[in-house]
């Protein structure tokens, strides 16, 4: 599965945590405030946070319902989140088919044609790639979770940053 999302840890306040997320994908969409989407954010950290293994508590985060009752990620979120809230947002809503015309006409504007594919889809595909790796110019949210019991937060640090391909 593709990432779709950037995160970074921007502040911790006693049991508190702010992150901010930034779209890297087209499919992203809108960010969920959830408690089930927060703690599958979370869990993605593992790589550069030990306590997202203890936070998720062993359970099957992707398994899921087939039918999308997702029952044990959901009552696992609502025993180690508090709360979730998102407190900003950014270039949101993010209109796609004029980002894609900006990108065209730039390109248009540096010489390059539709006609010439090959070139013209390697430019594209650089300027669109360059555009969701870019954070001041994707959709982004500051996302405050609040953690039932602060101590879950051990090891988490502003800095800390990852991709997650979490879901509603």
């Amino acid at each position: 599965m593709s990432d779709l999302w950037h995160v970074s840890v921007r502040r911790i306040e006693g049991d508190r945590v702010e992150l901010l997320v930034a779209a890297v994908h087209p499919d992203a969409g809108p960010l969920p405030a959830t408690k089930p989407f927060a703690l599958r954010l979370l869990a993605d950290a593992a790589r550069v946070w030990p306590g997202a293994e203890e936070l998720v508590g062993g359970i099957d985060l992707n398994g899921g319902d087939p039918y999308g009752a997702d029952v044990e990620p959901a009552r696992r979120a609502r025993r180690v989140l508090a709360e979730v809230a998102l407190t900003d947002e950014r270039n949101v809503p993010f209109d796609e088919a004029a980002a894609r015309r900006r990108i065209e006409d730039a390109l248009r504007e540096r010489g390059l044609s539709p006609d010439d594919e090959a070139g013209w889809n390697a430019a594209f595909g650089a300027e669109w790639g360059g555009l969701w790796s870019d954070p001041d110019r994707v959709p982004s949210w500051v996302l405050d979770i609040r953690f039932a019991d602060p101590a879950a937060l051990a090891g988490l640090r502003p800095g800390l940053e990852w991709d997650s391909a979490a879901y509603g």
